[in-house]
């Protein structure tokens, strides 16, 4: 029943899951966007000048910025040997596994590689890609800060902030094959992320081209054509590109059944976002939501607070990371469905930056993220 729901989403009208409120939210934080030069606002209609949920992902992954240097300096060590048993056609990776692997499977490529990513400050991965395009490998970039990890010898286009919603997206196209879908940023230490890896996803690997295409050529945001805004069938699942409605992310949380389990892992989860509602109400509905949010602040309150209490008041049992890593996760997950990407959700995640989430029913997709979210 749920995969027929999702293969319908696409389906749906525009703003099929905003409320009023909703709306009226959105509306106000448009005009706060518009009132000041933060890129990805945290979405709170009474905090004008909170900042943004990207710009502390950039503040925390400069912080780190040390670590990744020391950890890399000589980082064109060669790949440490990978596992020989044939490769799957899906593979699920978080955290500490993710950074090995991604330059693995870089050094994999033989003829291209196409890569976006919102911030790049690890000199190991510049240096495997440096001799990928020494030694003939087509590479190009696309990244939405500048670069901090040494100098590219392949074309790398970097865009920065204009107060219309930001590049945000994180992924590689391996040799028009293999994908890999991450909430990472090119900046792996001391951060929580997952990685997941599709081979063989033509059909995948030629929608993000596409994207990758667009960026490449000058076209962001609402100027890029948006043939995904409102999905995509691909390989394993469903690819929805932002700026869009998500009104597929609402009409998964609304198809959930009453007795079903749900697990929220998020960065930043704002009340403007167009799911927030449909969120909120899941346990009055008698579904069981557990969350976990990471617990930044700008020098008051976490700017998940507002987030928290709402979950907290609605019956969901939520609360903070309390590692002390950096929690960047963005995804949802029940026995049934996952939904995974670089969006966090907020208004500006959805309706401003340019994103990409995924939702399927794979079970080889849905079990490793369930597993994860389990022990948390």
């Amino acid at each position: 029943m749920l995969r027929a729901l999702i293969l319908l989403l696409p389906l749906f009208c525009i703003g099929c899951f905003s409320t009023p409120d909703a709306q009226e939210r959105e509306r106000d934080d448009d005009q706060t966007d518009n009132q000041s030069d933060q890129t990805d606002q945290t979405d709170q209609t009474d905090q004008a000048d909170q900042t943004d949920s990207e710009e502390k992902d950039e503040r925390d992954e400069k912080d780190i910025k040390d670590e990744n240097e020391d950890e890399d300096e000589g980082n064109d060590d060669p790949v440490p040997d990978v596992d020989t048993a044939p490769l799957r056609a899906v593979e699920v990776l978080f955290d500490d596994q993710i950074r090995t692997k991604v330059l693995a499977e870089l050094d994999a490529a033989q003829e291209s590689v196409r890569f976006v990513s919102f911030t790049f400050s690890d000199s190991g991965v510049m240096s495997k890609l440096n001799g990928l395009a020494g030694n003939g490998v087509d590479v190009r970039g696309v990244i939405g800060t500048p670069v901090e990890a040494g100098s590219p010898s392949f074309p790398l286009k970097i865009y920065e902030d204009t107060g219309d919603g930001i590049v945000h997206e994180k992924f590689f196209v391996i040799d028009e094959a293999t994908v890999l879908l991450s909430s990472a940023n090119i900046a792996y230490n001391n951060i929580l992320n997952f990685l997941v890896i599709f081979r063989d996803a033509a059909d995948l690997a030629a929608r993000l081209a596409d994207e990758f295409d667009e960026f490449d050529t000058g076209r962001r945001g609402a100027a890029k054509s948006r043939p995904c805004a409102e999905g995509c069938p691909v390989e394993n699942g469903t690819l929805y590109l932002s700026p869009s409605s998500c009104d597929a992310v609402g009409g998964m949380l609304d198809a959930l059944p009453a007795g079903a389990e749900a697990w929220l892992a998020m960065y930043t989860l704002t009340d403007s976002a167009p799911m927030y509602d449909e969120l909120l109400a899941l346990p009055g509905r008698g579904v069981t939501l557990h969350a976990t949010l990471d617990d930044w602040d700008s020098g008051g309150d976490p700017a998940n607070q507002a987030a928290l209490d709402d979950l907290d008041a609605a019956g969901a049992a939520v609360a903070y990371y309390d590692g002390s890593m950096l929690f960047h996760h963005k995804f949802f997950v029940t026995g049934d469905i996952v939904e995974f990407g670089s969006m966090n959700w907020t208004y500006s995640g959805c309706q401003k930056n340019d994103e990409l989430y995924f939702i399927t029913t794979d079970p080889l997709l849905v079990a490793p993220f369930l597993g994860y979210a389990q022990e948390r």
